[in-house]
């Protein structure tokens, strides 16, 4: 799968490999992570505002099915590549490994958007059930972040342990049982909480997000089930 072009990750910032960290260039400082899950946040939000009104424009007639479909695919496919671009740490550091883990993803997400737009043209799908289903497309492209993060994590120092904790994200509908399930399990020792949209009857509504610290052997013990900073 080609690199997009169109697109650029984090003007102004660089990242550090050593710390797997992006640093701002004009100050040579860190980047909290908080910063980049709220460019996530805002990148999905704007996709997401651009593809409701692709499917009310098809759902009216304003657009034909062609070319909304065609434009989905193509909006779809960049959330997915920078999601995981922007944990990985920018373009460079994505392996043909890594689009190939994409574009299979991307195919079966695809292949459902299509009979989705089928369903629209037919009168089968509901403007509604289109708006929820483009939702969930676009949850499971977010959570293409969490993943790729979680599996490129740097070993923890000898004595230290790594936690996450699952915060509830603002989804339509509140949150599900399973994610309110998560998060009110607190912190917990790394790869215990599943990643936001996995395990969970919401699916790709999910807006959640997992928050993670490093914490010596003694204060995670402590930590373990609670919901306050370590």
């Amino acid at each position: 799968m080609p690199k997009p072009r169109v697109m650029r990750l984090l003007q102004g910032y660089y990242w550090d490999n050593r710390s797997r960290n992006y640093v701002r260039a004009a100050t040579g400082r860190f980047v909290a992570r908080g910063r980049v899950v709220d460019l996530l946040e805002k990148s999905v939000a704007g996709r997401e505002r651009r593809l409701y009104e692709g499917v009310r424009r098809l759902a009216d007639g304003r657009r034909s099915p062609q070319m909304f479909l065609s434009h989905a695919k193509v909006m779809l496919k960049r959330q997915y590549l920078q999601e995981a671009a922007l944990a990985a740490g920018g373009w460079d550091q994505l392996t043909p490994t890594d689009f190939g883990r994409v574009g299979g993803k991307l195919q079966t997400q695809y292949r459902r958007m299509t009979e989705m737009t089928a369903g629209i043209r037919d009168g089968e799908v509901s403007e509604a059930q289109a708006l929820s289903r483009m939702q969930m497309y676009m949850g499971n492209a977010r959570a293409e972040y969490f993943e790729v993060e979680r599996d490129l994590l740097p070993p923890v120092p000898m004595g230290q342990t790594r936690m996450e904790r699952r915060t509830l994200g603002a989804s339509k509908g509140g949150p599900c049982i399973d994610c309110q399930k998560w998060a009110d399990m607190g912190w917990q020792a790394e790869g215990i909480l599943p990643i936001p949209t996995q395990q969970s009857v919401c699916n790709g509504h999910c807006r959640c997000t997992l928050h993670r610290v490093v914490v010596d052997a003694e204060r995670a013990t402590a930590a373990m089930g609670t919901k306050g900073r370590p």
